[in-house]
């Protein structure tokens, strides 16, 4: 069990219990169950963040995969969906790994047809100063990229992860006292 943290321009804005599936040098796979703890940090510059009103990790669980110096990860709701998370590259820590949400996403069929989702939140957030224009400027090319590769149907997840579940009895992880100051 690792955590994953949200960091904006150094400063600590939330954290998250995962489960580790998958890792080596190229790419590392969590796990997020429903239920799973998260932590939120107070006096954010940014606000309140908005998963805070729960505490924990609500609705399905989630198979994160991301790999090494890419700007997004990709999440998996079981064959439902994908969900492609455009996000700082992962940093990793003595206890997990820190990255930021860029708020654009892809969303992707189980055929393989894609749509971007909260174009307007990347908008919003440009306009509001939490990333520049030359930050999101890079987010929607980090989108086109995935896009180019989504068209072309090669992407470089295995697709089996689509269809992972958590074995029967893996626990929900806990989120370590210290996860601010890993």
């Amino acid at each position: 069990m690792i955590v994953r943290r949200e960091v904006w321009r150094g400063h600590l804005w939330a954290a998250m219990a995962v489960v580790v599936v998958e890792h080596d040098p190229e790419f590392l796979v969590v796990h997020v169950p429903d239920g799973a703890p998260m932590g939120f940090v107070d006096g954010h510059p940014l606000g309140v963040h908005p998963w805070s009103v729960n505490g924990v990790w609500c609705g399905m669980d989630v198979l994160m995969a991301q790999r090494t110096g890419d700007a997004h990860s990709a999440w998996f709701f079981g064959p439902l969906a994908t969900y492609i998370n455009l996000q700082d590259p992962m940093r990793f820590t003595s206890r997990g790994f820190d990255t930021f949400d860029h708020e654009l996403d892809i969303v992707v069929a189980p055929d393989g047809n894609w749509v971007y989702k909260d174009e307007d939140h990347l908008e919003a957030s440009i306009e509001s100063g939490r990333f520049t224009v030359s930050e999101g400027e890079a987010i929607r090319a980090e989108g086109q990229r995935v896009g180019r590769m989504l068209d072309a149907r090669e992407p470089w997840w295995n697709p089996a992860w689509s269809q992972w579940s958590a074995p029967e009895g893996w626990p929900t992880p806990a989120l370590v006292d210290d996860w601010a100051s890993l």
